[in-house]
């Protein structure tokens, strides 16, 4: 009896050991490698930004497109159609019948705050350490990266994103404004077609 109530608390023991060192392996490099082995992705998601002077939240909803190595698209449907197309450094935005194209170095922020899941999404830590520094929580089962700018002047428009997920996904970013304004994007993953199957 002894042996077996000894043998019961030795395997819980190396269980937990076991899970204590798997999530102690999971590093920002393991999270990258894992989000750039998976290549393209495609998403739903939905939207909620809170504006300080506003009693509830604007809400809205859409599809996100990642093409890698470098494309990120963000057509919105709901409640009004438009697209936010970033290719490169370019930055292409559609809101009905108005095109209008930017640099990413004509923003504010520099870009940072969509580099910021775009780069996420590519699992390109080097430009994500360029612009941000990054800290990692949790496990490969349920994690958060945390960014804040490393640059003081971007700081004053952008006071930092978090982004939560599990292995190879993104389930949420929150990107949080110097002036107060907070979004929350919550993402679903869409599977790929199969082969030879109507898109």
């Amino acid at each position: 009896m002894q042996r077996a109530r000894l043998a019961s608390v030795l395997a819980v023991s190396l269980l937990t050991f076991a899970s204590l060192a798997a999530a102690a392996e999971w590093t920002v490099n393991d999270l990258m490698a894992a989000l750039a082995a998976r290549g393209n992705a495609d998403a739903t998601f939905t939207e909620r930004r809170f504006v300080p002077v506003l009693d509830a939240p604007v809400q809205s909803s859409g599809t996100l497109r990642f093409v890698a190595p470098d494309r990120i698209e963000k057509h919105t449907l709901q409640p009004r159609a438009e697209s936010l197309v970033l290719a490169g450094d370019q930055l292409t935005l559609r809101q009905g019948p108005k095109t209008r194209t930017l640099a990413l170095t004509d923003l504010p922020d520099n870009g940072l705050a969509i580099n910021s899941l775009r780069g996420t999404m590519a699992g390109d830590l080097d430009t994500l350490r360029r612009g941000w520094n990054l800290s990692l929580h949790g496990d490969r089962r349920a994690w958060t990266l945390a960014l804040v700018p490393v640059s003081p002047a971007v700081a004053e428009f952008i006071e930092g994103v978090q982004i939560d997920g599990r292995q190879a996904q993104i389930d949420r970013i929150e990107i949080r404004q110097a002036d107060g304004v907070r979004s929350v994007m919550q993402v679903e993953p869409v599977a790929p077609a199969a082969p030879g199957a109507p898109r």
